[in-house]
């Protein structure tokens, strides 16, 4: 739910910016939100309902992955088909461990 609160931060942060949030569950913040945030429900193992090259920046946020080799390949394609050329992709990915929380960032640049 973390990933709701910063979109409603950014999006009051940033008045001028369109943000979109994606989840596969309908575990939307029920409060009022800004006019340039919006709140999708998908799955992104089915496709991301929105045409190639859409968003200047694409961010996936996965706590204990549990995909398979052929749909982390299908993620990907998917993220970098709705990535605007020159846009960027953000993919983080949290391992809850016993011990600890190991979060693993991966930066991509769309040249």
């Amino acid at each position: 739910m973390w990933n709701w609160n910063i979109l409603l931060e950014l999006s009051n942060k940033y008045p001028l910016l369109e943000f979109t949030g994606i989840d596969k569950t309908k575990l939307f913040p029920s409060l009022i939100k800004p006019s340039n945030l919006n709140f999708i429900h998908a799955n992104i193992l089915e496709g991301l309902p929105f045409q190639q090259n859409h968003f200047d920046f694409v961010h996936l946020n996965i706590v204990e992955p549990r995909h398979t080799k052929d749909q982390w390949a299908f993620i990907m394609s998917e993220l970098i088909r709705v990535a605007k050329p020159g846009g960027y992709i953000e993919v983080s990915i949290i391992f809850l461990l016993q011990v600890l929380c190991l979060q693993i960032n991966i930066f991509i640049s769309l040249l």
